[in-house]
């Protein structure tokens, strides 16, 4: 499976990158996480919002920054 820069593509860079829940599409075939093993939603995905408070289905479950 080919690795796909989203910043490359689009011009940005999705937030999930950075937190230490995401699972990479090298894993994958969709975009992943712990909090959202189905599939991350759009809104958050696209940065619209910074999934720092709860979310709908997250488990409980909110961004983290990767050191």
């Amino acid at each position: 499976m080919t690795s796909i820069n989203l910043k490359e593509v689009i011009g940005v860079d999705a937030p999930c990158n950075s937190c230490i829940h995401y699972i990479t599409w090298e894993t994958r075939d969709k975009k992943t996480c712990s909090a959202f093993p189905e599939g991350i939603p759009d809104i958050i995905w696209f940065g619209k919002n910074p999934h720092t408070k709860p979310y709908p289905g997250d488990k409980g479950i909110r961004f983290e920054k990767y050191r």
